[in-house]
């Protein structure tokens, strides 16, 4: 085989084998996550639960957005607030009124985030009719399910006797 041969092999089979990976990426779907168009499985659950028609759900969606935004603010507040609770470590003597001012905001921004949560769901319980709100009465130990992050399980050795 000439020179010439081999490397239009090789091209070939690297241009195939670029193909086989790009298809196989793109055209697979992911189980859990929502395709385009798609509801995200959580949104889908309080959507049935609730029977929320075309019109609440687009009100929903409004909710959701808004929601996201102001966690995501807290978040990056939050993170910002422990980059600072954790440079005093830098330090050999720690700032304690620092130290208690750090932890102070960072407890704020979590009851900030509790709150912005609970008027969440305020608030799309108040666009459902009488009767979803009564469902959503019914689902509420499932939202809670859903929104709580999942519990850890204890961990670590075995305890002796």
């Amino acid at each position: 085989m000439k020179k010439e041969t081999i490397w239009i092999v090789l091209v070939i089979l690297l241009i195939g084998l670029n193909a086989t990976i790009l298809f196989l990426f793109l055209g697979r779907e992911t189980p859990g996550r929502p395709g385009p168009g798609d509801q995200p499985p959580r949104d889908r659950q309080i959507i049935n639960a609730l029977s929320l028609d075309e019109n609440q759900q687009a009100k929903f969606a409004i909710l959701k957005e808004e929601h996201r935004d102001q966690i995501k603010e807290l978040n990056s507040k939050a993170n910002e607030m422990l980059e600072l609770y954790f440079m005093l470590l830098e330090s050999s003597e720690i700032d304690l009124a620092q130290k208690d001012s750090l932890e102070s905001e960072f407890a704020s921004i979590e009851r900030a985030k509790m709150k912005a949560t609970f008027d969440h769901f305020r608030k799309l319980k108040s666009i459902c009719n009488p009767a979803q709100q009564k469902e959503f009465d019914e689902f509420l130990p499932k939202l809670i399910e859903l929104v709580m992050p999942p519990r850890q399980e204890k961990s670590g050795p075995p305890r002796r006797n």
